[in-house]
């Protein structure tokens, strides 16, 4: 079950706990295409750091 917490005056965010005994924390912001681009570059960004360890 969902409900609202105000993050600041006049503006909400929905929230939905899948699994309220659980520890950790997954955080999904679904926004505006800049955020995707933004984060689409920085994970490939990420991904080949990574494999460039991995050689």
């Amino acid at each position: 079950m969902g409900y609202y917490v105000e993050v600041q005056e006049d503006v909400k965010i929905y929230v939905e706990d899948l699994n309220p005994k659980s520890k950790k924390t997954i955080v999904f912001l679904h926004g505006c295409p800049e955020v995707i681009s933004s984060l689409n570059t920085n994970l490939i960004s990420y991904q080949d750091w990574v494999i460039g360890v991995l050689e």
